[in-house]
């Protein structure tokens, strides 16, 4: 293999990581990503985000992040950007995805969203955005809903961070 035929490799294995979190999430894994758990001192459950959930969100996006530094590393300061925004979002309780996608339009760095970087961040939120849907579907208690959907957002935030080279010390 030739050096003029790796970025083409290095898009290939991001799409496919960014297709395996899109089936994913259309699978049904991430939708039904939940548990009952009891309410202590009473005969309901609720829905809680299944741990192993969150965990699978984190490595799939940890997993593709060298895949997007590798292609161009000028993505490393707007991929950390992003997981900022989405940290900001987990702690504040900004859950609804338009305020999101709102945040995050606001990453001067916009020439590089059309790169596998900016296509895994909209596939990661892609599969939030269904996390967000289903809570409202499934009938999540308000005390459990906010929790579970910072769980999700933090998840996406720290498999960003993971999967980027460490910061230069300043």
């Amino acid at each position: 293999m030739n050096k003029k035929s790796r970025p083409h490799v290095f898009t290939a294995c991001a799409v496919g990581l960014v297709a395996g979190l899109s089936l994913f999430c259309a699978s049904g894994l991430l939708t039904t990503g939940c548990v009952s758990t009891p309410v202590p001192g009473s005969t309901n459950t609720v829905q809680t985000l299944d741990p192993l959930a969150a965990g699978a969100i984190q490595g799939v996006v940890a997993a593709a992040m060298p895949v997007a530094v590798a292609q161009d590393s000028n993505t490393i300061p707007y991929l950390r950007l992003t997981a900022q925004v989405l940290t900001s979002a987990a702690n504040s309780g900004t859950y609804d995805p338009a305020e999101i996608q709102s945040a995050m339009n606001a990453i001067s760095i916009k020439e590089i969203r059309v790169t596998t970087a900016g296509q895994i961040v909209t596939s990661a939120l892609a599969a939030y955005k269904g996390f967000y849907g289903d809570a409202g579907t499934k009938g999540i208690n308000a005390a459990v809903k906010g929790p579970w959907l910072s769980q999700i957002l933090t998840a996406i935030s720290t498999g960003i961070t993971d999967g980027l080279p460490p910061a230069a010390p300043q």
